[in-house]
């Protein structure tokens, strides 16, 4: 499974999105990952950065990871398929929470599975690249070499640096930890692995708007009358993308 792959090799966790039965709602969290992507916040691009996410058809994920409860929409799993954490979401109504909503299941309500994720990590990262994340935007070092190191070693250590940041005590600080995170999501382009990488999800070019709504997983009923879901979840820009369908099979 790619998504697993990519969790080991990048030492993150994934989220798993369960695809409702309903025909009506099916649908939903497609679009509702679709406002993430498109979004401009810093919890989307810490989201991005830091999980690995899929959406999966309920059966399968009942199926694949043991203890699942299967009333939860967003089911936190390791490596290994274990299931660490879950929880209830409304794509439909909820649909703009979804970042903070995944960052809070992979973080713990205390922060302390970022925290555990972030310890593993820097014990066992080159020490050069922690000698550049210990020292950025500090006065020893030079800031554009150090920047430049730890953005190109973002996606093996991107829980290590948003936990940084949120310990990090200067807006200087803060500021340069923000400046590498967002210059790792910003260089992703999907469908290349990468931040904005999903699975289980086929995005392509903007097409939407009302009337227009490329997608495929809208049910019969949907179509005949014309609901637009995705309609005002995300602005159009030069480079957005539209749910089309999932990859399921």
């Amino acid at each position: 499974m790619d998504a697993l792959a990519r969790m080991r090799s990048e030492n993150k966790v994934g989220i798993a999105l369960r695809i409702p039965t309903n025909p009506d709602r099916r649908h939903d969290p497609g679009h509702a990952l679709q406002a993430v992507i498109e979004a401009e916040s810093p919890e989307a691009r810490d989201a991005l950065s830091e999980l690995v996410v899929v959406c999966l058809e309920s059966p399968v994920l009942d199926s694949h990871l043991a203890s699942v409860n299967p009333a939860h929409d967003l089911i936190l799993f390791d490596e290994e398929l274990r299931v660490v954490a879950g929880r209830t979401f409304n794509f439909r109504e909820n649909w703009n929470g979804l970042s903070a909503a995944l960052l809070n299941l992979a973080h713990g309500s205390d922060g302390s599975r970022l925290e555990q994720r972030a310890n593993a990590i820097r014990a066992k990262t080159d020490p050069d690249v922690l000698a550049s994340l210990d020292r950025l935007a500090t006065k020893d070092g030079d800031p554009n070499t150090d920047t430049a190191v730890l953005v190109l070693e973002a996606p093996r250590i991107a829980p290590l640096l948003i936990h940084t940041l949120t310990k990090a005590t200067t807006a200087a600080r803060q500021q340069a930890l923000r400046n590498v995170i967002d210059t790792y999501v910003a260089s992703s382009k999907a469908p290349s692995p990468g931040p904005k990488q999903l699975f289980g999800v086929e995005m392509g070019p903007f097409r939407g708007g009302c009337g227009d709504d490329p997608c495929l997983e809208q049910s019969q009923s949907q179509i005949d009358s014309r609901i637009q879901v995705a309609c005002g979840m995300a602005r159009s820009t030069p480079n957005s993308r539209s749910f089309i369908k999932y990859l399921t099979q």
